[in-house]
């Protein structure tokens, strides 16, 4: 199909400059780059990312990014354990003397789903109140390497995310 349609938009002319660099960079074209957006919203019936109001604890992240004197004052980290050991090593929350559980969306569908399946979570729970209170897991509990059909799972999944595990 032959492109004869016309967008006409007005941005801020660093955003276009910027933009256009970053495409430059992936070998393509602003144009290309618009049609791929719009082959998307037709694709999903919508946005192809999620549109929302922040709210005040990541308006207030994302200040501290966009201000050079607060973002000097970020902890830098090279590798993702060393960050995510800081993260864990931080202190834990005043009023309680635990931890802030932040459950992903897909944890909540899961814990859903064996709710709703009769799942006995009593164990779940005694994990996440160690987790909360900065104790570590029992050997029994901890990430392990799988072995047999699991291990080809394993690898695929890790693949597919890009996540990796040292075990």
């Amino acid at each position: 199909m032959s492109k004869t349609g016309y967008i006409t938009a007005r941005v801020e002319p660093k955003l276009k400059e910027s933009a256009g660099r970053v495409l430059a960079r992936i070998g393509v074209s602003t144009s290309d780059a618009i049609t791929m957006f719009l082959r998307q919203v037709v694709m999903r019936r919508g946005m192809p990312f999620d549109v929302a109001v922040p709210n005040a604890r990541t308006r207030r992240a994302i200040e501290e990014l966009e201000t050079p004197a607060k973002r000097g004052k970020l902890r830098r980290h090279v590798r993702a354990d060393a960050m995510f050991a800081d993260i864990l090593a931080r202190q834990p929350d005043k009023k309680e003397g635990m931890r802030t559980l932040v459950a992903s969306t897909a944890f909540r569908k899961d814990l859903r789903r064996a709710r709703r399946r009769g799942r006995d979570l009593r164990k779940l729970d005694a994990i996440i109140a160690r987790l909360q209170r900065g104790e570590a897991l029992p050997v029994s509990n901890r990430d392990h390497p799988l072995k047999g059909d699991w291990k080809a799972i394993a690898i695929a999944i890790s693949n597919r995310t890009g996540c990796s595990s040292t075990n």
